[in-house]
């Protein structure tokens, strides 16, 4: 039942989606705050072993790194100023922002809890996190060089605004970054909703079996932080929500009845 729950609020109305996910994300944020959780993604492992150097520090959260590296690949971000639409935990900001040389990186949620969080756990002097929704982001036109969102806009109520609000804050010639998951056909569906905001298609590629090689290898790490942290009766919603191996999500990625993609957007000049 829980699982099921979970996957319809994939395809819900829009205001039930976003008041329910609103309500998950605040909670996590708020329950949950040591600084050995700093990510939320499912992660990536390529099949070719990476050549990411990481410091000793990040190296514990390689997959979940590799995910943005994937996000951003072939995007010149030096000198750049980006945007995260849905930076959770705050993780994959402070990340950009350490190793991508950007000139300003700002993390922006709508969870108050979760921006109050990022800026506890992580500090960079060209990284800031602010408070706003994806479908209202709370900045001009014209703004950034570079916005991104790994593997959050299936929590939101009406993707076409959010791509539209995407299109809106770059500059021309900008680009957005977007990985995520959905069936096959709702893919196809946001990729004609990106075109429709105004985007030009650079590059899409889909990663599922290298998102699912994560999963298996993370799978004993969040079993046992599952067990160590979080309240048996909220255990199973969480290996659901955490894709672990034999949740429905983590089969339906297997089997590719959902698939996950890379894509990567640019603004005409």
């Amino acid at each position: 039942m829980i699982a099921k729950v979970f996957l319809a609020l994939t395809s819900c109305a829009p205001w039930l989606k976003r008041a329910a996910w609103r309500w998950w994300y605040q909670r996590l944020a708020g329950n949950y705050r040591g600084q050995d959780w700093k990510f939320m993604n499912y992660g990536y492992e390529p099949e070719l072993k990476s050549t990411l150097t990481l410091s000793a520090e990040d190296e514990s959260d390689r997959l979940f790194i590799q995910l943005y590296a994937k996000a951003l690949e072939g995007v010149d971000t030096h000198g750049k100023t980006l945007l995260e639409v849905g930076s959770g935990r705050g993780g994959g900001a402070s990340f950009v922002a350490r190793y991508l040389a950007p000139q300003a990186v700002t993390g922006m949620d709508y969870s108050a809890n979760a921006v109050q969080l990022s800026e506890r756990l992580h500090k960079a002097p060209n990284l800031v996190y602010r408070c706003g929704s994806a479908e209202e982001i709370p900045f001009g036109d014209g703004i950034f060089d570079i916005v991104y969102n790994v593997e959050s806009s299936h929590c939101y109520g009406d993707t076409a605004k959010f791509f539209s609000e995407a299109h809106r804050v770059l500059k021309p010639a900008g680009f957005f970054c977007w990985v995520d998951f959905r069936s096959p056909k709702l893919m196809e569906e946001e990729h004609q909703r990106m075109r429709n905001a105004g985007f030009e298609m650079a590059s899409d590629e889909e990663i599922t079996p290298c998102v699912v090689r994560a999963l298996d290898l993370i799978h004993g790490r969040k079993m046992e932080v599952i067990s160590q942290k979080v309240p048996g009766f909220l255990r199973n919603s969480f290996a659901q929500f955490a894709g672990v191996q034999g949740s429905e999500i983590y089969e339906l990625l297997k089997k590719r009845e959902l698939v996950y993609h890379a894509t990567r957007c640019r603004k005409r000049s």
